[in-house]
């Protein structure tokens, strides 16, 4: 990969992700899926110092869609690192928490750690593309485009 601050804040995000799972699990929240929203705001935070550093970084060619690909690839880094250690998690270590989510989940006897990987997959994909673009909403005004050039 070309741009370390990519890899850098994808790595981040993902040890964002890790470290808020498993304080959840620490004080016992962990099974509370509505405080999955937070992962949002790790997750915008990730993709906005991304942007923004990238666009710091080489401001005459970053452009519009430089910076939905910078957003892009930033989330995708940092989601895929996390359903992966989810999948470990659930099936090697905490075995337990994969019955208590087969147990008291909508359909969650229909789930194993591979379908919760590519579940969290899809569902951090998707909250990636709109991260993104909101924050290049805000940024767009600072890209280099010939409409900014204008006075």
């Amino acid at each position: 990969m070309k741009n370390p601050i990519i890899r850098k804040y994808g790595l981040l995000m993902a040890a964002g992700f890790v470290f808020y799972f498993l304080f959840m699990k620490l004080i016992g929240m962990h099974d509370i899926v509505e405080l999955r929203v937070f992962n949002f705001l790790i997750l915008i935070g990730g993709v906005a110092f991304s942007i923004h550093q990238s666009l710091k970084h080489n401001p005459e060619t970053f452009g519009y869609f430089e910076g939905l690909r910078v957003g892009f690839i930033t989330s995708a880094i940092g989601v895929t690192t996390f359903a992966i250690f989810i999948f470990f998690y659930l099936a090697f270590i905490d075995v337990e928490f994969m019955m208590w989510i087969k147990d008291k989940v909508p359909l969650g006897t229909y789930l194993d750690p591979f379908s919760i990987m590519v579940t969290i997959e899809v569902e951090g994909i998707a909250s990636g593309f709109l991260a993104t673009f909101i924050i290049m909403q805000y940024e767009k005004g600072h890209v280099n485009t010939p409409e900014n050039h204008k006075l």
